[in-house]
């Protein structure tokens, strides 16, 4: 992850009420509770990566995006008393640029709207710092080309696993 995204990293984690713990894990800022994704603990941005572990890093995870958006969101709700995020939904943005945007209504009816992105994880950022205060958000320098992110991702799957070749000769 380059630094530019590791700077959005944690400035995310620490939009939605999480901060770094022992041993470079992420916990919630009010009651030191771990945070895991998909059953293993998150680990900061900086961390030197372990098996039992997963980097914070949801500007490249929708999945983790979502995930950190909901806590805060569910967060926020608890301290305020109203739910900044009741229902949000996607809309979308130019078809050619691939891009979308993220709509969000709090329960009090304050409707909140992303800027266009092609990684939609950058619509749950955008929508996290409205609800935390920021005014006009622009997190388009982290976007990229749906090429772009296209490639990304197929960088970010695994490919097929070659057999282990077996050893031959050796009897026992």
């Amino acid at each position: 992850m380059d630094d530019k995204t590791r700077a959005l990293n944690i400035r995310i984690m620490q939009e939605a009420g999480l901060e770094e713990g022992d041993c470079h894990e992420v916990v919630d800022q009010d009651t030191g509770s771990y945070f895991s994704f998909r059953n293993k603990r998150i680990i900061t941005p900086d961390a030197p990566s372990r098996r039992d572990g997963i980097h914070f890093d949801p500007v490249n995870n929708v999945k983790m995006m979502s995930m950190v958006f909901s806590y805060a969101a569910t967060k926020l709700a608890e301290e305020d008393g109203v739910n900044p995020a009741m229902c949000f939904y996607p809309i979308e943005g130019d078809p050619v640029k691939g891009t979308k945007r993220m709509v969000v209504v709090s329960e009090d009816n304050v409707k909140r709207e992303s800027k266009p992105y092609v990684n939609d994880a950058l619509c749950y950022a955008d929508l996290l710092l409205q609800i935390n205060g920021e005014g006009e958000v622009d997190l388009s320098e982290y976007d990229m080309t749906k090429e772009e992110l296209q490639a990304k991702r197929n960088q970010m799957r695994p490919g097929p696993q070659k057999p282990t070749p077996k050893k031959r000769g050796t009897k026992r």
